[in-house]
């Protein structure tokens, strides 16, 4: 009787460990989502007449340097964007915009891979930044279907006195929406 007990036991304590909802060896899931971070609607303009699309066309097979100055409302916005050789093929116009509300940028065209990786110095200013929330919490990302995924890069320069985020040399493998999060 003992050994059909702790063989039910067992069995028991197997299905309930496996049950999707549950997990014995990690962290429970949260319901908290990453989102870009939001930029105050006094400080962004949806108006055609105050932003700016910086393009360029850049020859893959060559590399090259892509430097862009951005303004929307009172974010300013300016970087490069170091593509190495052979980063992809032919020629394509490249171009960046700062997205509306969101502290983003948006690359096209749609390049589906860069290799190697295009390296992107940026920084946004005119943001104000939560005073309570530590510099570590904040994150460069891309967007790939409705996930936010971390970006490799050198460092991340968060200065809340003077509403300024930079990132440092960014690895971008694709062109998307690429932004804060925290």
């Amino acid at each position: 009787m003992k050994k059909v007990l702790l063989i039910v036991l067992t069995l028991g304590i197997g299905f309930w460990g496996c049950a999707e909802d549950t997990n014995l060896t990690g962290p429970e899931k949260t319901d908290v989502q990453k989102s870009f971070l939001k930029v105050d609607e006094d400080n962004f303009t949806t108006s055609m007449e105050k932003k700016t699309v910086n393009s360029i066309e850049i020859d893959g097979e060559k590399g090259g340097i892509f430097k862009f100055k951005l303004k929307n409302g009172k974010l300013k916005a300016k970087g490069h964007l170091r593509f190495k050789k052979g980063s992809f093929k032919g020629v394509k116009p490249i171009s960046v915009k700062l997205v509306d509300g969101l502290l983003a940028f948006e690359f096209s065209p749609s390049i589906e891979l860069i290799n190697p990786a295009a390296l992107l110095t940026a920084e946004i200013k005119g943001v104000k930044l939560d005073k309570n929330v530590a510099k570590g919490d904040y994150e460069f990302v891309f967007i790939d279907g409705a996930e936010f995924i971390a970006v490799p890069y050198k460092k991340i320069i968060i200065d809340k006195k003077h509403g300024r985020l930079k990132v440092v040399k960014a690895e971008l493998s694709s062109f998307t929406r690429y932004g804060w999060t925290r």
